[in-house]
């Protein structure tokens, strides 16, 4: 698999769970290439941006598909075939007169993700809970040296205030992956590239950090970083 490669499931109910919980699902109903189903914007679909409004005309097109000609369903659905470039408007069509009570973006999914990855058992390792913080970054530096990239899991607040720190009352935990490192030049330090579930927009963000417009991905210095993680867990 690529990296971006994703568990062949329902994608907007993982914001916010433990790391571990999308490698036992994609142990055991297999992973969805990257290719057949981009899984930008996925998590925030029921909230915001293209996704949100592409789903929301299809949905519109179920409740008044005996209005439409078969011709023009895809026309009318913005983006159709920039988030499931598998599908043809024959699938779209068939879905839509479906009786199948199965929510129609479950659908949309599992008829996009034919061809999905099966991986053998995943043993993975976590960070022990009685790790300090500074220990569980020099972890991170440890799986990136092997250049291999980490997933973490922090509280999401770090990521809207670059000020926050971890405290007992908070427990927002949100996964991202760590996949390599950039100098700053004007701290004279490391710090580490963050990949989030997010999209590209850069919006969500504290202004603060550096973002890249083009992938979303975001530069954290190791310090906000310590401020904001729980755990690390990264595959044998």
């Amino acid at each position: 698999m690529k990296k971006g490669d994703h568990e062949g499931r329902r994608l907007v109910d993982r914001e916010g769970e433990a790391l571990t919980v999308p490698l036992i699902l994609g142990e055991k109903y297999g992973f969805c290439l990257e290719k057949d189903l981009p899984s930008d914007d996925y998590i925030y679909s029921k909230k915001e941006g293209e996704l949100k409004t592409t789903l929301n005309e299809i949905g519109n097109l179920k409740k008044n598909i005996h209005l439409i000609e078969a011709a023009k369903y895809q026309n009318c659905v913005i983006n159709f075939e920039k988030y499931f470039p598998t599908l043809k408007v024959e699938d779209l069509i068939k879905i839509l007169y479906s009786t199948n009570f199965t929510p129609i973006i479950d659908q949309l999914i599992e008829k996009s993700c034919k061809n999905k990855v099966k991986t053998k058992p995943i043993d993975f390792i976590i960070s022990n809970k009685n790790d300090s913080r500074s220990s569980k970054i020099m972890k991170i530096n440890q799986r990136l040296n092997e250049g291999k990239p980490v997933g973490v899991n922090i509280d999401v607040a770090i990521l809207k205030n670059r000020e926050f720190v971890l405290s007992e009352n908070n427990k927002n935990i949100h996964a991202v992956s760590i996949v390599g490192r950039k100098w700053n030049y004007n701290t004279q330090e490391c710090d580490f590239i963050l990949r989030n579930s997010w999209g590209r927009r850069c919006t969500m963000y504290d202004p603060r950090y550096k973002c890249d417009e083009e992938t979303g991905y975001l530069t954290i210095s190791s310090k906000s970083l310590e401020n904001g993680i729980y755990d690390v867990v990264a595959i044998k």
